[in-house]
């Protein structure tokens, strides 16, 4: 088992690691150590960026403005990459591909909604924030194919109904 607490372990080895697999099962655990190192980077960050507001005594420094300048997307993109992962494991991990495509789907809105704020104001916008929508589109496909293969077909078809007017 691959410890993602270890300092050693980094974005740059992770995808070194993931070019060489070829095994699913090797791949879900190598992409589940990329998603908690994105995880503890992403917090260390924030907190960080929290530090630094408060040490300057900066009382303007929101945490939505903080937010928005941390790109979300490479976590949101291995999260989608370890949900296929698990779709390609036998037997296949309907219900961990489910878990992983859902909390990037519920981001991914929630993000889009204060994007969608931020033009109505003409404020401007993140580079990474146009990436939003494609993550979605995508985690709402694999959620389709995770209710097509669990025979929840009516569901299926309504994720990909979504995934259409995306």
């Amino acid at each position: 088992m691959i410890d993602p607490n270890s300092p050693l372990l980094t974005i740059p080895v992770l995808d070194t690691a993931l070019k060489g697999a070829t095994d699913p099962v090797v791949r879900v655990q190598i992409l589940a150590a990329k998603v908690q190192v994105l995880q503890r980077d992403s917090a260390s960050a924030r907190s960080n960026a929290t530090a630094s507001s408060s040490a300057t005594g900066d009382d303007n420094a929101s945490a939505p403005s903080n937010a928005a300048q941390h790109d979300p997307t490479p976590l949101l993109a291995a999260r989608l990459d370890l949900a296929d992962g698990y779709l390609a494991t036998n037997p296949t991990d309907h219900h961990s591909a489910s878990a992983e495509a859902s909390v990037v789907e519920v981001d991914c809105k929630r993000i889009q909604k204060r994007v969608d704020r931020l033009k109505s104001e003409n404020a401007p916008l993140e580079p990474w924030m146009s990436q939003i929508s494609a993550l979605r589109k995508r985690a709402v496909t694999i959620l389709a194919d995770v209710d097509q293969g669990l025979g929840r077909n009516s569901r299926a078809e309504r994720w990909r109904k979504i995934a259409q007017e995306l």
